[in-house]
């Protein structure tokens, strides 16, 4: 979630989301077969299987196709509109995305999934507010998915509600007790608001629970160094480079590692 000497917060959390899944059971999130629904009609349904596939194998263009195919054969159907804005979403078309689970959600206004994704892309799209709306539905219609509160959670650390965030995230892994991610943006927030302890515990377990987490041992390492813990510091370093395989956030180690042994 954020990081750097004092923790430059906003730039680690962006480096953070491609990860945001980490140890988190997350298979709620994903395309609606026909195995899911038994109301599409027969050629909508091989249409939708089609693009399913052709989504999953990366070929977005033609999945995109298969789907309007389906939706023109079922135009009610809420699940063809929501695989679409899926696919839209690996495409980083969030505009196009958000108009698809928004004629999800006009079709079945119950549908907590196309909240949930609808929310995500308007927080890639920055309205923190318009994301918490959508988080807070699909909260209120599928209130066990962990994946839910975590997202809320760095939508409110976005907006620096730092009390927020800890309650979600802290919600998070009583659903989810191997989300590494969640345990490990919390001891983010606990640094931040100078609780050590408690935010150790927590980069403690978000370790424990996935043994290369880089961003991890960095931002421990950050704290470690803060607190005065050279040598603890000079290993978690040392550890973040080793796992972190020459991506991000090695070369910040690095950095770390030059100030501590000159």
């Amino acid at each position: 979630m954020k990081r750097f000497v004092g923790f430059c917060v906003p730039v680690i959390l962006l480096a953070l989301l491609g990860i945001q899944a980490l140890g988190c059971s997350d298979s709620w999130v994903g395309f609606i077969s026909n195995t899911s629904s038994s109301t599409l009609p027969a050629l909508a349904a091989q249409h939708n299987e089609r693009g399913i596939d052709l989504a999953q194998n990366g070929q977005y263009e033609q999945a995109i196709s298969e789907f309007n195919e389906a939706v023109e054969l079922a135009p009610k159907a809420a699940l063809l509109y929501y695989n679409r804005g899926m696919t839209y979403d690996y495409m980083k078309d969030y505009d196009m995305a958000i108009a698809d689970y928004t004629k999800a959600i006009e079709l079945d206004p119950e549908y907590a999934l196309a909240y949930y994704k609808r929310g995500t892309d308007y927080r890639e799209k920055k309205d923190y507010d318009k994301a918490l709306v959508d988080y807070d539905k699909a909260i209120e219609l599928n209130p066990n998915y962990a994946k839910s509160y975590a997202d809320r959670g760095d939508t409110c650390y976005f907006k620096e509600d730092y009390d927020g965030a800890i309650a979600d995230y802290t919600r998070a892994v009583e659903l989810d007790s191997e989300y590494a991610y969640a345990y490990y943006c919390r001891g983010v927030i606990y640094n931040i608001k100078k609780d050590y302890d408690s935010a150790l515990a927590d980069y403690n377990k978000a370790i424990e629970l996935h043994s290369t987490y880089a961003w991890a041992y960095y931002n421990r390492g950050l704290m470690l160094e803060t607190m005065g813990k050279k040598a603890e510091a000079i290993a978690d370093f040392e550890k973040c480079i080793e796992v972190s395989q020459d991506k991000p956030p090695a070369d910040n180690a690095r950095d770390e590692l030059k100030k501590l042994r000159p």
